[in-house]
């Protein structure tokens, strides 16, 4: 996306609706490559497979984390084969956040993103690399019931990560409208 476009995505949930705002002059790459994946259905039947409660939920694992074929011992590891450029981090990351997730290591995002849950989660030793790319505008009440699901991955698989919801929580539709 060009900086200064705008899009809302609509996130139809098994939980409810999460309405996102996306800025691309936040960070352009991600959120070219967040509405692009949005746009072409990339997002459907993708489950929410990391929640932090106090600090983020986070989805968007098309390769591993997609219904009804995930797989449990690598969702969260995967996506597509290509990765962005990392966008310069000029906001604060704060309730509703939208941001793309990485490896941690530079240039590494795709298409996993993550919603921040509270204003101070986020402190002075938190990472500032996760490029931002909007803020949820309607459905925080159903992030928060996200936010509230039973952890503890699958009961059957000991290394399974404990931040991973043990009921699904399914991203069940995507719609993306521009101004």
């Amino acid at each position: 996306m060009a900086a200064g476009t705008t899009a809302t995505v609509t996130m139809t949930t098994n939980y409810g609706t999460i309405v996102i705002h996306v800025d691309a002059s936040l960070g352009p790459n991600g959120a070219g490559a967040f509405t692009a994946l949005a746009g072409c259905g990339y997002y459907n039947n993708v489950l929410f497979h990391r929640v932090v409660p106090g600090f983020v939920i986070q989805a968007g694992d098309g390769q591993y984390g997609r219904l009804p074929d995930n797989n449990p011992d690598k969702v969260g590891q995967g996506g597509p084969t290509w990765t962005i450029q990392d966008d310069k981090v000029t906001a604060s990351y704060k309730r509703g956040t939208v941001a793309m997730a990485n490896t941690g290591a530079a240039n590494t995002g795709s298409s996993q993103f993550f919603i921040v849950l509270s204003d101070t989660a986020w402190t002075s030793t938190t990472p500032t690399t996760y490029a931002i790319i909007g803020n949820v505008t309607s459905g925080m009440d159903v992030v928060d019931k996200i936010a509230l699901v039973p952890l503890g991955g699958d009961p059957a698989n000991s290394s399974s990560p404990q931040d991973m919801p043990l009921v699904p929580v399914v991203i069940t539709g995507t719609t993306i409208t521009t101004p």
